[in-house]
């Protein structure tokens, strides 16, 4: 509440009393995490954010590998330089495309990358990062093969610790043939601006009410005549 009112400082020294104070099972340290990288205190936010896997909610509902990857995990990934490195996507699908734009960092220091990631993004990604392997599970890896296993939202400690060290630029490529599809299918643009649109995501352990809103609520900006909007929306959305 302290840091949502703006009140960081307070929030801050609340957060320590109570990671100090904390029972068994408590993870306040995770919660401080997330407020140092809401203000950009990165490097203290990613500390704390390593302890998102001391909580077992949030472990049971975003790891999707086998819980020993998670046990074999680099708790603290610092020595990557000239390793093999096993790079687990973790949480949703979301997640994994912005710890993503981290994985060129990542291959340009490493000896060799494999990541393992959600089916859906697996194209994309290997058109996007041609010089990292990628696949979308481990059962039938030689896990011997690798010096350093690391969740992919542990990079940032590495390679994200300074504003100035965001990039903010594309690091996705669709693939030619599926740029190609979909132009055949949308036809030729027909004002200045074609924004793909979703107006819902999550569900309901990671806060799907406050992620999305009704399409109803989007009207003033829907009726906008330089703008041609498509719905990139999941599900069947049809009779909104």
């Amino acid at each position: 509440i302290l840091d949502a009112a703006g009140r960081r400082e307070e929030a801050v020294e609340a957060f320590d009393r109570a990671v100090d104070l904390q029972d068994v099972g408590e993870n306040h340290a995770y919660g401080r995490g997330l407020g140092h990288l809401r203000h950009h205190a990165f490097a203290a936010g990613w500390a704390d954010y390593e302890h998102r896997w001391r909580d077992a909610n949030f472990v049971r509902t975003t790891w999707r590998h086998d819980r020993e990857l998670l046990r074999r995990r680099e708790a603290e990934p610092k020595d990557v330089a000239g390793r093999r490195v096993l790079l687990l996507g973790e949480q949703g699908v979301g997640d994994e495309i912005m710890f993503a734009s981290m994985i060129p960092d990542l291959a340009a220091v490493a000896a060799k990358v494999v990541c393992v990631t959600n089916p859906r993004l697996r194209a994309l990604f290997q058109a996007s990062f041609p010089q990292v392997d990628f696949a979308t599970d481990t059962r039938t890896m030689d896990l011997s093969a690798f010096d350093r296993i690391v969740p992919s939202g542990s990079l940032g400690a590495l390679f994200r610790n300074a504003m100035e060290e965001f990039p903010g630029a594309p690091y996705l490529t669709p693939r030619p043939h599926a740029v190609a599809r979909w132009m055949n299918r949308l036809g030729p643009r027909t004002t200045p601006l074609r924004v793909g649109l979703s107006w819902r995501g999550g569900v309901f352990s990671t806060g799907a009410n406050g992620r999305s809103l009704d399409l109803s609520a989007l009207a003033p900006l829907l009726e906008r005549a330089d703008c041609e909007f498509v719905s990139l929306q999941h599900g069947d959305v049809a009779a909104e």
